[in-house]
């Protein structure tokens, strides 16, 4: 621990630094100007995982950040990108912010998210949200100081990801975040509930196959350079798990998702006042290829009712369409804590269940 807190940072290339005292990996990209660009930034210097999911063991601090500034020449943390969502790459952002004043930049496929973490139903989520400066766009070039940055989707161990690619120091690199594990990068990493397409690992192959960098940057193993055979490898992989995906489907060919997320409640967790009538939306996706009539039962909990007591609805969906309903419901008139309000769906003759919830908090009136 002595060591790694005198020299908290490594050299990938000359103007490439890792931080190896994080418990994900963050990288830093420093201009000739002096400023720093990190890429993921959650837990700095740790001995190894929290203990526990509350707050108090996760707190994020800023310990290895003077030594850019004493040691590598660093003038400015300007600004921050994450690869994905997940706490451990991103829990120090606000911190950064407030400290440093730190732009906070995300890629447009999970800014809300960031923004709005209590509409989503995932896990690893950050506590609070995390106000994004800027949302940037995909598969086009972004100027950060002298350096071109392009963001890639980056399906796989989540949907809510990418991989960045820039040239430094005459090397192009492909940070990947948590894609692939181990430390010969040969493991698909893990899916935890979540949006997921049986093809999105053998399309990340195809990704890196694509762009050829030199050096790969990973979210928590060390970093690797890149050869041809091992872009055959994944993409060899990559077809195991599809084809695996697809077979395992109990649906079989009838449908063309690998995912159960046929329903979802937007927002997830939802804060209202004892009595008070509020709006939610459910939205509805057929996986099928064809047209089927879809019902949606709402599952309320005792003491809430839906505007003229209507809890069912019913639809003709097209193939692979999305559709959506917004309801009112009212409030019970005592005080509550995550109420689980529940979505009971039907394609065709297919009765899924209980597709989806979401929690709703109650509080009292203030007294006047």
């Amino acid at each position: 621990l002595f060591l790694l807190r005198d020299n908290p940072y490594e050299h990938i290339t000359e103007h490439v630094l890792f931080n190896r005292t994080s418990m994900a990996n963050s990288y830093v990209l420093i201009s000739k100007s002096g400023k720093a660009l990190f890429i993921d930034f959650g837990y700095d210097f740790m001995a190894g995982p929290a203990a526990g999911s509350d707050r108090s063991s996760r707190r994020p601090w800023l310990y290895t950040i003077p030594k850019l500034f004493t040691d590598y020449g660093v003038t400015k943390i300007d600004a921050c990108i994450p690869t994905h969502y997940h706490d451990d790459h991103v829990a120090g952002f606000n911190l950064l912010k407030k400290v440093y004043h730190t732009r906070i930049l995300c890629p447009e496929n999970f800014a809300d998210l960031l923004n709005s973490p209590e509409n989503y139903d995932l896990p690893c989520l950050w506590y609070d949200p995390i106000p994004v400066d800027e949302a940037l766009g995909l598969g086009q070039k972004i100027t950060w100081e002298e350096y071109e940055l392009i963001l890639h989707p980056l399906s796989g161990h989540t949907r809510y990801a990418v991989a960045i690619e820039f040239m430094a120091d005459g090397k192009k690199i492909l940070c990947t975040g948590d894609q692939y594990a181990d430390g010969d990068g040969l493991f698909c990493n893990y899916v935890y509930k979540n949006k997921f397409e049986a093809d999105d690992f053998f399309n990340s192959a195809q990704l890196y196959q694509r762009i050829q960098p030199d050096i790969l940057l990973s979210g928590h193993w060390q970093s690797l350079n890149y050869k041809d055979t091992y872009a055959r490898e994944l993409e060899a992989l990559g077809k195991e798990v599809s084809e695996l995906h697809k077979s395992l489907l109990p649906l079989g060919e009838d449908t063309v998702l690998t995912d159960d997320f046929f329903a979802t409640f937007h927002p997830y967790q939802l804060q209202v006042k004892e009595k008070e009538t509020f709006s939610v939306k459910i939205e509805i996706t057929n996986p099928f290829r064809h047209r089927v009539p879809v019902q949606v039962q709402l599952v309320l909990p005792e003491g809430f009712h839906s505007k003229h007591d209507k809890t069912s609805f019913e639809k003709e969906m097209g193939a692979q369409e999305n559709a959506s309903f917004t309801i009112e419901i009212t409030a019970p008139k005592e005080s509550v804590h995550r109420a689980r309000i529940g979505c009971d769906l039907t394609l065709g003759d297919i009765r899924f269940g209980q597709q989806a919830e979401m929690l709703v908090t109650v509080c009292k009136q203030k007294s006047k």
